[in-house]
């Protein structure tokens, strides 16, 4: 059987996009959370950036991960910690390859982007996901970007590194 096509997170990322334009007419400094869809504009409560701390996918309860930005940023991830089942006697989730129908068996666990624009950020996490950890790293290219593989290793693209402050220990 095949699971019908979700575009809920892109949806939401463009929740997101619009109601950031909103505020930013009122503020250049906020930070919205759209269901773990975060954008944000400006220097941060204390004026040295937001602190967004990344999940860990294996305990929700804790980060793997924890990232500074200042200025206007989008954050995006796409995990299969929440929206995973068993189907057929397998463990199944809802990110779907589109090039089998089936949930993606990528050799990953989430994969975080940080880009100008959340629906954009959304579009990367998912596509990246789908790549897999063999491709990730090249699909990724310039972008910032954040990854949790199966053995529970934290991965970072350069431009993500230069965004991180704090990683878990033992996360690689």
């Amino acid at each position: 059987m095949r699971a019908p096509l979700d575009l809920g997170g892109i949806g939401k990322g463009l929740a997101v996009r619009w109601a950031a334009r909103r505020i930013g007419r009122e503020t250049g400094n906020y930070l919205l959370n759209g269901g773990g869809d975060l954008i944000l504009d400006g220097p941060g409560p204390q004026g040295e950036g937001w602190r967004i701390g990344v999940e860990d996918p294996r305990d929700g309860d804790s980060l793997v991960a924890a990232l500074r930005l200042g200025g206007r940023a989008a954050v995006c991830t796409s995990s299969i910690a929440r929206h995973a089942w068993e189907s057929a006697g397998r463990r199944v989730h809802h990110l779907i390859d589109p090039r089998t129908g089936d949930a993606a068996a990528s050799g990953l666990l989430a994969v975080t982007v940080v880009a100008h624009d959340p629906a954009w950020a959304e579009v990367w996490s998912k596509t990246l996901f789908i790549r897999g950890s063999a491709a990730i790293a090249q699909a990724a290219g310039e972008r910032a970007a954040l990854w949790v593989d199966s053995g529970g290793r934290l991965f970072a693209t350069a431009a993500a590194e230069r965004l991180l402050f704090w990683r878990a220990p033992g996360a690689n």
